[in-house]
């Protein structure tokens, strides 16, 4: 910020289940549909050539066991975040609070007076989704300001601030891409 001036942005508000499902979602989802399709491929070879082994010798028990750790992997890959996201979900529709977070130009989140330093922890992220921004500036808080709260200006420097002190996705733009390549 010129003249080393801090600007906060304080917004609040209370969260819908969707606007925390969708928040807890986009960040559980760590990859792009591309990746996740490479990745099921490759983990479905693995399972038939293991199937192919098996039934060309049923006394080779490990490769049946092969097949069990690859069905859960896939579960694991698909349904994990959904799990995570509900979870998440659940609680924050139970608790049905009214929210307050302040952002800082400098890149500090301010939530129920605890101040969290972005750039601190290198596994900070967010993601910015159609009406919301979710945000983990740790690995035990997660944060989603509803763009509703917002006006245009405000949008627009908080996405600044984010994509210089996290690790910043666009969730629209990698769900773009990806429907584009398939």
């Amino acid at each position: 910020m010129p003249g080393g001036m801090d600007k906060k942005y304080t917004f609040r508000y209370s969260l819908t289940y969707q606007e925390a499902y969708d928040a807890f979602l986009a960040l559980a989802m760590r990859y792009t549909k591309k990746v996740k399709y490479a990745l099921m491929a490759g983990i479905v070879a693995v399972t038939v050539i293991c199937m192919i082994m098996f039934i060309m010798d049923p006394e080779r028990f490990y490769m049946f066991l092969m097949i069990i750790i690859a069905v859960l992997m896939t579960l694991y890959l698909f349904y994990m975040p959904v799990i995570k996201a509900k979870k998440g979900a659940n609680m924050v529709a139970r608790i049905n609070g009214t929210y307050e977070v302040a952002i800082t130009s400098t890149g500090k989140i301010i939530l129920a007076g605890q101040e969290d330093d972005l750039k601190q922890d290198k596994n900070a992220r967010a993601v910015e989704l159609r009406d919301s921004f979710a945000i983990r500036p740790n690995s035990y808080t997660t944060v989603c300001i509803p763009k509703r709260t917002m006006r245009p200006s405000q949008v627009e420097a908080i996405r600044e601030i984010l994509q210089e002190y996290v690790k910043y996705t666009d969730y629209d733009d990698v769900n773009k891409n990806a429907n584009v390549e398939e």
